[in-house]
């Protein structure tokens, strides 16, 4: 029989909760040692209010061979119309023979276009390069269309079987600075998305409430909407959002 138990401490020890001058918690610099959201612990947008204890489902995972632990796909380039992509994939082996397990990644365009490779496993982390042609780009909403990729990594054993599998969607796009001379004097200071100057249109996204469980999915899409309609393209991360809006802003079209 497996239990799940969950210790909760205090979010701020004794003493901790004093104010420094300018109204910022004394403590701040001290929370990056623990994974809340940076703004629960007082900022001047609002209260501090560090929350405390388990407020998202928890489950329990038997591995039994290996797992995969991470991914991560990056466009490092484009040539013309050829996306060139990395795919990172980090597997932790239980037990078993490491040389006989395999991670493919398979990556389905909007358009329905698949393109695979399949990484040999020969470490914790492991990664390939993936040529995707006539690629369809992610684009800011005023530029073109985000498309999306569906990602589907599968870690499977030499006898074909599928040990783990894990999903995800990403946007293939190149993100750079372009400091090169202006023709008017001086250098350029913009941003290149898929090496297009863009005129970077935002504002700092503060967290919804400072309540982080009171905020549901649709709220965060109605404000991420009027942000859209608003023409912006840009949202500045202040006070360190929750996890839980980082994954509405990647889904969100």
């Amino acid at each position: 029989m497996n239990e799940r138990l969950a210790k909760v401490f205090a979010a701020l020890s004794e003493g901790a909760a004093s104010t420094s001058e300018g109204g910022m918690s004394a403590v701040l610099p001290l929370t990056t040692l623990r994974r809340k959201a940076a703004f629960s612990w007082g900022w001047d947008f609002g209260p501090r209010l560090p929350s405390v204890g388990v407020w998202r489902p928890v489950e329990l995972v038997r591995e039994t061979h290996a797992a995969i632990t991470e991914h991560h796909i990056r466009t490092d380039a484009l040539d013309g119309t050829t996306a060139l992509v990395t795919a990172l994939v980090g597997v932790d082996v239980l037990a078993g023979d490491l040389t006989r397990l395999t991670a493919r990644v398979t990556l389905t365009a909007p358009s329905g276009a698949e393109h695979t490779v399949s990484l040999p496993v020969t470490s914790g982390e492991n990664s390939s390069t993936l040529r995707v042609p006539d690629a369809e780009l992610w684009w800011t909403h005023d530029l073109g269309a985000p498309a999306l990729h569906d990602v589907v990594i599968e870690l499977v054993d030499g006898d074909g079987t599928v040990l783990d599998r894990r999903t995800d969607r990403v946007g293939l796009r190149t993100v750079g600075l372009d400091r090169s001379p202006d023709p008017e004097g001086g250098r350029y200071f913009r941003f290149l998305l898929n090496g297009i100057p863009i005129f970077a249109r935002g504002a700092a996204w503060l967290p919804a409430d400072m309540l982080v469980g009171s905020v549901g999915e649709a709220r965060y899409r109605e404000l991420i909407g009027l942000a859209r309609d608003a023409n912006m393209t840009v949202a500045a991360d202040l006070g360190r959002r929750h996890l839980r809006a980082r994954r509405v802003l990647r889904r969100y079209r």
